[in-house]
């Protein structure tokens, strides 16, 4: 899956503009190990290290959504794991 199709999937799945800008900005292959990017972008969670993973997409984006964040709020973030999260 690329991040265009990834993108377009979470789109059909009715996140808001917000949610779907970030993860356009945001490049998830940057947290991964090198043998992960090719499948960076595949709406699944992927292994990291020491038995962590890095959650699915359409998980993060359904979290994400719940916060309902206005603008300017801050977030605080504490055992964020790789950042893919907090990069979001």
């Amino acid at each position: 899956m690329t991040k265009q199709e990834l993108l377009a999937s979470l789109k059909q799945r009715v996140f808001s503009h917000q949610i779907i800008d970030a993860f356009s900005r945001v490049a998830r292959e940057d947290f991964v190990g090198p043998d992960k990017q090719k499948v960076a972008y595949e709406d699944r969670a992927l292994p990291l290290v020491a038995g962590a993973t890095i959650s699915q997409p359409s998980t993060i984006a359904f979290m994400l959504s719940l916060l309902e964040l206005g603008s300017g709020q801050k977030i605080l973030e504490i055992g964020s794991g790789c950042g893919y999260v907090l990069a979001l």
